[in-house]
C-alpha cells in the first residue's frame, strides 16, 4: 500500500474538533489544568479525611490493617499488598484513620497520571488526555476508590500500569517494556488474584490484529507472562504451607449454586455506580472502535492498513480487547456467586480513555455532535450532583431528618437502610461504650469477643489501646448459620479452641446472636443493657444500630463443631 493511501486510512481517526476548537487548550494548558485538578482533588480529600464528618474505616480496611500488624507473604483470603501498604503509611503516620487511608489518595494519583499519559500517547492529544481524566472524576467508583484503602486501588494502578507498558512493546515495539508490563500485572496480582486475567485480556488483544499477531512469535509475551508467574511464587508458597486455604476460600466464593438472575443485580448495580448515562457512551464508543478500525484495516485484522502502523480506532479497539475478556469472564462468573460492584473495576480505565476519544471524534462536526451532546452533559450534570454526596453521604443527613420528621410520621426508617456507608460509622463511640461496659462489669483482663471478621477487625482498630479481638462465629454448633473461617483462625494467639486457646479462665465482653454454644464455653453469660450506635451530624443524633451485649465469665474454650464442617 503506498504511502498516500496510508494517509487516507488514518484520516479516520479524530480530527481537530470543529464543534469547539479549543485553540486555547495547548499542551501546556493542558498540563497545567491537569496538576491544578489533582492537586484539587488531594487537598480536598485530605481535608475531608481529617474533618468531623469523615466516615470510619470500612470493615474491610480495618482487616487489612490488623493484618498489617502481622506482615506475611499472603494472607487467608487475600494477597498481601494492601497489608504492606497500610504497614507502610502506618509506621510513618501511626495506627489512625488517615494513615490508613493516605496511600489511597497517593494510587488515585498515580492512576490519573497513567490514564493522562496513555490517553496522550494513544491519541496524539493532550486534550483528550485531559477529557478522560475528566470523566474518571465523574465516576462514584473512582471517587471511591481514591478515598478508601481496600485491595482495589493497587490492583487497578499496577493494572493500569501493565497497559501501558504493553501499549509502548506494541505500539513502539520497546521490547524492554513486555518484562515490565508482566512485573506490573504480577504486582496487580499480589493486590487481587484476578489481574492474570489480564494475560487472557492481551493474549485476545494480540489475536485480533494481524499487525501484533507477529509478537506472538517472538519470545517477549512469553517473558512478560513468566515474570508474571514469578510474582505469585510468594501467594503460591504461603497457600502450600497454609493448606491452600486462599484457593478453598475462592472455590467456596465461586461454587455456591447457580443463580439465574444475579447477573442481571451485578450489571444494574455496576451501571449504577458508574453513571447510566456514562455507560451508553462507553457502550457506544467501544463499539465504535471496532467499527471504525474494522472499516480501517478493509474488514480484516489489522491496524490501518500498513504493518506496524495502528490507526487511533484500531488502538481504542486495542485497549477495549485488553479488558473485554476480564469483564466476560468476571460476568459470567456471577451466575454462581454473590457478585460485588467493585469486581469491574480494573475495565474503567480503558473503557473511559476509549469514550474520551469517541467524544473526540463526536466534535468534529455540528452533526455528529448532536446525537451524543445530550449525554454527555446529562453525565456531568449528574456528577455535580453526585459526586458531592459519594464523598459525604452525611451530608444528606439533615434532609433525612426533615422527611423524617415531615412527611413519614410515626414510619422509623433507618439510615441503615439507604445509606451505604452506615456500616462503617458509629464504631469509635460504640467500641468507647463497650470497652467502658467491659471495665465496669468484669475483670479487667476479659478480652473482646465478635461474631464475624469484620466487627473483631473494627474493634481491634478502634478500642481504647487497639487490643487484640478474637472472633467466635466458626464455633457455632448450626452448619447453616455458622461463620466463615478467616486469618483470625490461622493466627496461633487468636485461637479459641478448647486444646490450643490461652485464654482459659479469662472472662469476655460479646456483642451479637447469644449462639447456645456461649453458654457451653462459659461458666456463665449476662445479658447488659444494649449499645445504641449512633452517627452526629451538625449537633443532631442518628441511630445507626443497637446492638445487644453480653458480659461472658470464665471462658473454657470452643469445642470444634462435631459435625466437622468447615465454611471457608
Amino acid at each position: 500500500m503506498s504511502l498516500s493511501a496510508a494517509g487516507e486510512s488514518l484520516s479516520l481517526d479524530p480530527a481537530p474538533p470543529r464543534v469547539w476548537a479549543l485553540t486555547w487548550l495547548t499542551p501546556l494548558v493542558c498540563r497545567v489544568l491537569f496538576v491544578v485538578l489533582v492537586l484539587f482533588g488531594v487537598l480536598s480529600r485530605l481535608h475531608y479525611l481529617h474533618s468531623p464528618d469523615a466516615i470510619g474505616l470500612a470493615p474491610d480496611e480495618a482487616q487489612y490493617w490488623l493484618w498489617s500488624k502481622q506482615l506475611d507473604w499472603s494472607y487467608y483470603s487475600k494477597p498481601g499488598m494492601v497489608a504492606w501498604i497500610i504497614a507502610g503509611s502506618t509506621a510513618i503516620f501511626g495506627d489512625t484513620m488517615p494513615a490508613v487511608r493516605y496511600p489511597a489518595l497517593l494510587i488515585g494519583v498515580l492512576t490519573t497520571v497513567l490514564t493522562y499519559l496513555l490517553t496522550a500517547k494513544l491519541f496524539n492529544s493532550e486534550k483528550l488526555a485531559l477529557g478522560a481524566v475528566g470523566l474518571c472524576h465523574v465516576v462514584p467508583m473512582f471517587i471511591a476508590g481514591s478515598m478508601l484503602m481496600t485491595i482495589d486501588p493497587p490492583f487497578v494502578l499496577f493494572w493500569a500500569l501493565a497497559t501501558c507498558l504493553f501499549v509502548v512493546a506494541v505500539v513502539d515495539n520497546k521490547k524492554w517494556a513486555w518484562p515490565l508490563a508482566g512485573l506490573a500485572i504480577g504486582l496487580s496480582f499480589l493486590s487481587k488474584y484476578a489481574a492474570l486475567l489480564w494475560l487472557v485480556g492481551v493474549l485476545v488483544a494480540l489475536l485480533a490484529d494481524r499487525n501484533l499477531r507477529r509478537h506472538l512469535w517472538t519470545p517477549w509475551p512469553w517473558v512478560m507472562t513468566a515474570v508474571a508467574a514469578v510474582c505469585t511464587l510468594p501467594v503460591v508458597l504461603w497457600n502450600a504451607g497454609h493448606g491452600w486455604v486462599s484457593a478453598q476460600h475462592v472455590r467456596a466464593d465461586t461454587t455456591s449454586g447457580f443463580k439465574l438472575l444475579e447477573p442481571l443485580s451485578f450489571l444494574g448495580g455496576t451501571i449504577a455506580a458508574v453513571n447510566p448515562l456514562l455507560f451508553i457512551l462507553i457502550v457506544a464508543a467501544s463499539v465504535y472502535a471496532f467499527r471504525v478500525a474494522r472499516r480501517s484495516d478493509g474488514g480484516v485484522g489489522g491496524g490501518g492498513g500498513v504493518v506496524g502502523v495502528l490507526s487511533h480506532p484500531a488502538r481504542a479497539r486495542l485497549l477495549v480487547l485488553t479488558v473485554l475478556p476480564y469483564a466476560a469472564l468476571v460476568t459470567a462468573s456471577t451466575f454462581f456467586t454473590n457478585a460485588q460492584i467493585n469486581w469491574s473495576a480494573p475495565v474503567w480505565f480503558a473503557f473511559l480513555i476509549v469514550t474520551a476519544w469517541f467524544m473526540g471524534t463526536r466534535m468534529q462536526s455540528l452533526a455528529k455532535w448532536k446525537p451524543w451532546r445530550g449525554l454527555l452533559w446529562g453525565t456531568i450534570l449528574t456528577a455535580l450532583i453526585v459526586a458531592p454526596v459519594a464523598h459525604n453521604t452525611r451530608s444528606l443527613y439533615p434532609m433525612f431528618a426533615y422527611i423524617q420528621t415531615n412527611w413519614l410520621g410515626n414510619k422509623t426508617v433507618s439510615v441503615r437502610k439507604w445509606d451505604p456507608t452506615a456500616r462503617m460509622q458509629g464504631w469509635a463511640g460504640f467500641a468507647a461504650d463497650l470497652d467502658a461496659a467491659r471495665l465496669a462489669h468484669l475483670s479487667p483482663d476479659a478480652f473482646i469477643l465478635a461474631n464475624d471478621r469484620t466487627d473483631a477487625s473494627a474493634l481491634a482498630f478502634y478500642l481504647p489501646g487497639q487490643p487484640k479481638t478474637y472472633v467466635m462465629g466458626p464455633y457455632i454448633e448450626d452448619p447453616e448459620r455458622r461463620g466463615r473461617t478467616s486469618q483470625f483462625d490461622l493466627w496461633p494467639d487468636r485461637s479459641l479452641d478448647v486444646n490450643s486457646t490461652q485464654l482459659l479462665g479469662r472472662d469476655a465482653i460479646y456483642f451479637g446472636t447469644k449462639w447456645p454454644v456461649l453458654a457451653k464455653a462459659f461458666e456463665s453469660v449476662t445479658e447488659l443493657d444494649p449499645i445504641e450506635v449512633n452517627a452526629i451530624v451538625g449537633g443532631k443524633s442518628f441511630n445507626l444500630t443497637t446492638r445487644r451485649v453480653y458480659a461472658l465469665r470464665n471462658f473454657k474454650g470452643f469445642n470444634k463443631p462435631v459435625d466437622g464442617k468447615v465454611d471457608f
